[in-house]
């Protein structure tokens, strides 16, 4: 299922609904927006609820170290922390954080564990509908977890056997292969997903998130189009 943006109300006065409202002014991805915030959140957390303006660099710099020394984190995840809080308080609360200074995780050296081919087809073996799907797809086309989580049915062509990764790493989009296997189980899938929209229909739901600002793409040529506004 693809993760939507919720609604924010736009004359809140909560912090952490300022900083979304603010994000999405900006057009970052949606995954950018949840991992900022959870690291904003977890940062408040970590001071005891202090508001962020009575707080300096120096906190910022307490709360990497304590990633560093905590032994819980990697040098990628203290790295993401950092980007948020930079953003949070140079971008959003126009505070510049200058040099900070703080102790970096130290990179682990791991040989990463890679499947065999017969391990890879074992596993394949084991599972089931629509997360035997999910694994093929993983598998076969190269997509991360997230991407296969956020496939709309328009980004699969089965004429030409490709799949299109939309904004996917780095907020870009690319093709990738669609293999054999996953045709026929991603055609039922897609009956099913279809059969649960005509319901969502016609329950008065059936609502999907649409990329690239094209919400807002739409509803200004609806606004443009409608007998009420022929005036404007």
């Amino acid at each position: 299922m693809r993760d939507v943006r919720k609604p924010v109300n736009q004359n809140s006065t909560r912090l952490i609904d300022r900083v979304r409202i603010f994000i999405r002014s900006r057009n970052l991805a949606f995954t950018t927006e949840k991992a900022y915030i959870y690291w904003i959140v977890r940062f408040i957390r970590f001071n005891h609820l202090r508001h962020p303006k009575e707080m300096t660099k120096i906190e910022v710099g307490n709360y990497l170290d304590y990633m560093a020394y905590s032994g819980n984190y990697s040098q990628s995840t203290q790295r993401l922390a950092l980007n948020s809080l930079v953003f949070f308080y140079q971008q959003f609360l126009n505070v510049n954080l200058g040099n900070l200074h703080f102790s970096k995780v130290k990179r682990e050296q791991k040989v990463p564990a890679v499947f065999s081919q017969g391990e890879a087809t074992i596993i394949l073996s084991l599972l089931t509908g629509k997360y035997a799907l999910a694994a093929k797809l993983i598998y076969g086309s190269g997509l991360r977890i997230s991407e296969v989580g956020t496939l709309r049915v328009k980004d699969i062509d089965f004429a030409l056997n490709r799949i299109i990764v939309d904004l996917g790493k780095g907020n870009k989009d690319r093709l990738t292969l669609l293999p054999d296997l996953c045709i026929e189980p991603l055609k039922v899938q897609l009956a099913i997903t279809k059969s649960l929209h005509q319901e969502d229909l016609a329950n008065g739901f059936g609502e999907v998130y649409l990329p690239k600002g094209l919400t807002h793409s739409y509803l200004s040529t609806l606004l443009c189009n409608s007998p009420a506004t022929e005036w404007m």
